[in-house]
């Protein structure tokens, strides 16, 4: 019963998933690619079930197995968070004339570049934690496997990717929308805050 319980979030989102690129008229193939990191999380929550059985050579494959399962969600749905939703996880190319840290992309809100690169990095283990505790294999569960712990850092991460992908959906319209052209763009506002910065510093003429 509780893997079905485990498994029912992901079942609504991967039928919605499937309806929009249905409705789509198959051109909504970023849906069917988002259906995926919801199918992907089924082996994880089925082997784990099936693990709690008391044949150690059949866990000891059955673990392998769901281990393989884990990286892929959760390197899957990491990646679909930062890339997709967030629309981090660009590199400047040499011949571009906008310069922005690594990993994030020319209009960042936030000046300092180290709370993205630590929003990737809870993402990541955040992601990742929800499937610990289905193993009897992962020693770690006693640590952050309890009910209160774990949904606590559910509704951390569910937070967080709400407001990363809040400030993206707004850059993308402020900036990027068509009915925006029309009106000069700032394309690096990173940039612009090391400008001012600069600027802060001059002396102030007498």
């Amino acid at each position: 019963m509780a893997p079905l319980i485990t498994v029912l979030p992901f079942v609504f989102r991967l039928r919605q998933c499937i309806s929009e690129y249905i409705s789509s008229n198959d051109s909504g193939s970023r849906h069917l690619a988002n259906a995926v990191k919801y199918a992907s999380a089924f082996p994880v929550v089925l082997l784990s079930a099936l693990m709690h059985r008391d044949d150690e050579d059949e866990n000891s494959v059955l673990f392998s197995l769901w281990l393989m399962c884990v990286l892929f969600n959760s390197i899957y749905s990491f990646y679909w968070d930062v890339v997709m939703d967030w629309g981090l996880g660009n590199t400047p190319s040499p011949q571009s004339k906008v310069s922005y840290p690594p990993l994030l992309r020319p209009i960042l809100m936030f000046q300092e570049p180290s709370i993205y690169y630590l929003a990737m990095l809870l993402d990541f283990f955040l992601r990742t934690s929800w499937s610990l505790k289905l193993s009897d294999h992962v020693h770690l569960k006693e640590i952050i496997a309890s009910g209160f712990v774990m949904e606590g850092a559910e509704v951390m991460r569910r937070w967080l990717w709400v407001y990363f992908r809040a400030e993206k959906e707004w850059i993308t319209k402020r900036y990027e929308a068509p009915h925006q052209r029309s009106i000069p763009k700032l394309h690096n506002i990173y940039a612009l805050h090391n400008r001012l910065d600069d600027s802060n510093d001059m002396p102030l003429s007498p």
